[in-house]
């Protein structure tokens, strides 16, 4: 629940920098929206390790809607790449794709590369000093 309700004020929080212009940057503060997500995949994990496949790959669906595609899949797409913003829109559809099956250890290999990945591609933008404009 503290996720779901941390992903809802990181959407609400980056809606508003859309509308009333560029964010300053702030130290790490991309790392800390990966972390964001990261938290959220490692509870999508859990419910899933619950037999809650439903909810973990709803759950996976809300990190992707509310954290990675509003925040960072623009400027990750703009600065870093297009082809990093696909790996990582590839490997979302990957792990809910995994979470329709019972394989425990591919979806662990999935969220942990998922998670990789974002961590990766916040770290650039961090190396860039990137802003929402």
């Amino acid at each position: 629940m503290l996720v779901l309700l941390s992903l809802l004020a990181c959407s609400l929080q980056a809606s508003s920098l859309v509308s009333f212009g560029a964010q300053p940057y702030l130290d790490g503060m991309w790392e800390a929206r990966a972390m964001t997500c990261e938290a959220g995949l490692e509870e999508a994990l859990l419910l899933y390790e619950a037999g809650e496949h439903g909810q973990a790959s709803e759950l996976v669906e809300a990190v992707y809607e509310g954290s990675f595609e509003p925040e960072l899949e623009p400027l990750v797409r703009e600065l870093v790449g297009a082809r990093a913003s696909l790996e990582v829109e590839y490997r979302f559809g990957l792990l809910r794709q995994a979470m329709a099956g019972r394989d425990k250890a591919r979806v662990q290999a999935q969220t942990e590369a998922l998670s990789g990945a974002l961590i990766r591609h916040a770290e650039e933008l961090d190396g860039l000093r990137a802003v929402l404009r």
